[in-house]
């Protein structure tokens, strides 16, 4: 399975108010929004939700290694609470 471009993705603003998701080098786009069939508010709330699948990825990935030996429940859900603050926009 090929790798998706790492993170962390942010969004940023691109001619017209049409949301881009960009890598960590800030250049290379990960996604482009703003095809005219939603309206501004559901691109950014898309846009949101695309820029923290990587967070969410990393996320559920530390919750189904859990290992009774090394793994936190604590660092989980503050894992996962960051993921979804991001997603909902309540987090820069």
């Amino acid at each position: 399975m090929k790798q998706h471009t790492p993170g962390p993705w942010e969004i940023v603003e691109r001619e017209q108010d049409t949301p881009r998701i960009v890598g960590p080098d800030g250049q290379a786009d990960v996604a482009i929004l703003g095809t005219g069939a939603h309206t501004t508010e559901e691109e950014e709330a898309n846009a949101r939700l695309i820029a923290a699948a990587p967070d969410m990825l990393e996320a559920l990935k530390y919750i189904v290694a859990w290992k009774p030996k090394d793994w936190n429940p604590e660092t989980a859900r503050d894992m996962a609470t960051a993921a979804i603050s991001k997603a909902e926009g309540r987090m820069p």
